[in-house]
C-alpha cells in the first residue's frame, strides 16, 4: 500500500508503508481511517458492505452512497436539502488541512489512497480553465466515479462552470443510459472509451439518435481510426476530444481546442502543467553508442 499527498495538484512524496501485494486494497483505506480519524465515507454501491461491517468498528457516523443502499444515505437526498442551512467549515491551513482520503487507480504507479488537502481542489480549477470547456448552457453526461479523485475533482470543474452534470455509472444497463440522456437532453458526452462504445453500439441496433449531443470526451485511452469513425458516424458533432491525464495528479494534462474535431493528437499541455520528453529505445542485438 502506499498513500501520497496533493498539496497543489501535485502528488508529494509517496512513500510505501506496507508492500503492496501484503494487504489488500481496503485493508489499506481502513488503516488510513484509523490514522485520520475520519467519521464519514463516500463509497461506490459495490463497496457497502464492506464499510457497513467496519461502521461501529471505525465509529463512522454516516457511510454515503452513490445509488440507494440499506444502512447508507443516499448522496441523491442532498438535493433536499435546505442550502441556506449550509455550515462552512473553518480553516486554518488550507494548504495543510486534508479534505478527504481519495483512491487512485494508480495511472503513473500502483494503486494508492491520497490524502487531498483542500488547496489542492482549489487550484485544481485553474487548469480546468481550459480543459472543462463548459458553460451554463452544457448538460454533461460522465462516468467518472465520484468515489475516485478524478471524479470528484472532475464533478466540482462542471459545478463551478455553471454546467448541469449528468451521473451515470459503468453498470447502468446500456438503454437505460439512452433513455436517461435522452430525458436530459445531453449534450456533452464524457466518458471512457469503452462505454461510449457500448452506448454506440445500442443506439446502432435501434436505429436510435441523440441529436442533442454536439460534443464528445473519449477519455481512458488513445482513439483508434476505427472508434473515431464510429464516435462521428453516431453523433452530429461540432466537438471531439481525447484528453490525457492522470488522476491522481492534475487531473489532464494535455488536451485539444474546443469546439475542434481532434484525431491521433493529445493536443497540448494545459495551464500549470509541466511535461518532459523521454526516448525509450527497444532492446536489439547491436551495441549502442555514446548517447544512446
Amino acid at each position: 500500500m502506499v498513500t501520497a499527498r496533493i498539496e497543489d495538484g501535485i502528488v508529494y512524496s509517496p512513500f510505501p508503508e506496507h508492500p503492496p501485494a501484503e494487504i489488500s486494497m481496503f485493508e489499506a483505506v481502513r488503516r488510513c481511517l484509523i490514522k485520520h480519524g475520519d467519521k464519514t465515507a463516500l463509497v461506490s454501491l459495490k463497496d457497502c458492505h464492506k464499510f457497513q461491517k467496519i461502521k461501529e468498528e471505525m465509529n463512522l457516523k454516516s457511510i454515503f452512497v452513490v445509488g440507494k443502499s440499506e444502512g447508507c444515505t443516499s448522496t441523491s437526498e442532498f438535493a433536499t436539502l435546505n442550502e441556506e442551512e449550509f455550515q462552512e467549515v473553518p480553516l486554518t491551513d488550507v494548504k495543510k488541512e486534508l479534505a478527504a482520503l481519495t483512491y487512485t487507480s494508480g495511472t503513473t504507479g500502483i494503486s494508492k489512497v491520497v490524502e487531498a488537502t483542500q488547496y489542492s481542489f482549489v487550484t485544481a480549477l485553474e487548469p480546468s480553465r481550459l480543459d472543462i470547456t463548459f458553460d451554463e448552457s452544457e448538460i454533461i453526461a460522465t462516468w467518472g466515479q465520484l468515489t475516485f479523485t478524478f471524479g470528484v475533482r472532475y464533478f466540482l470543474s462542471i459545478v463551478c462552470s455553471g454546467s448541469t452534470a449528468v451521473v451515470l455509472s459503468r453498470d447502468t444497463p446500456v438503454q437505460e443510459m439512452v433513455d436517461t440522456l435522452r430525458k436530459h437532453e445531453v449534450t456533452t458526452l464524457s466518458g471512457p472509451v469503452v462505454v461510449l462504445q457500448q452506448l454506440i453500439k445500442e443506439l446502432q441496433r435501434t436505429s436510435a439518435r441523440l441529436d442533442s449531443v454536439t460534443k464528445v470526451e473519449a477519455c481512458g485511452v488513445l482513439l483508434s481510426k476505427q472508434a473515431t469513425r464510429e464516435i462521428l458516424s453516431a453523433f452530429n458533432l461540432k466537438e471531439l476530444r481525447n484528453p490525457y491525464g492522470a488522476t491522481e495528479g492534475c487531473g489532464i494534462i494535455c488536451t485539444t481546442l474546443k469546439n475542434r474535431i481532434a484525431c491521433d493528437t493529445i493536443g497540448f499541455p494545459v495551464p500549470m502543467t509541466q511535461i518532459k520528453h523521454f526516448y525509450i529505445l527497444k532492446a536489439c542485438d547491436t551495441v549502442a553508442g555514446t548517447g544512446h
